[in-house]
């Protein structure tokens, strides 16, 4: 494994979020893009609420805590419906987006079923 395909795909876009008590994102990833998205925590804590995208009944959610914390990171595969909900203020929640593909709109829509309503 080359230094560049640590999680086993070579990074090719990296977007910083900062997510005050809101919600980001609310769309899949299509499968053709075949785009991975890895989050890295570095502040506050938040849930990561998915699905995939043929079973919206089987919702899962995922506190999420920085990297120092809990020692994980969190990988969302093509066709996954996600959204991020912070949890935290103070500090803010910012997370890292580590992703395999560079950012295109037409290979994000947004999920055509609600992600849980009652973060």
């Amino acid at each position: 494994m080359s230094n560049t395909e640590y999680f086993g795909f070579a990074i090719r876009d990296v977007v910083v979020h900062t997510i005050n008590k809101e919600w980001r994102a609310g769309h899949y990833h299509t499968k053709d893009s075949d785009k991975t998205e890895i989050f890295v925590t570095v502040c506050g804590t938040a849930k990561l609420i998915w699905h995939d995208r043929p079973t919206p009944d089987k919702e899962y959610r995922w506190f999420m805590h920085p990297l120092t914390e809990a020692g994980l990171v969190y990988r969302v595969e093509p066709g996954a419906c996600h959204k991020i909900v912070g949890l935290t203020s103070d500090p803010p929640f910012l997370t890292l987006s580590l992703n395999n593909q560079v950012y295109d709109e037409k290979h994000n829509p947004e999920c055509e079923h609600s992600l849980t309503k009652d973060c």
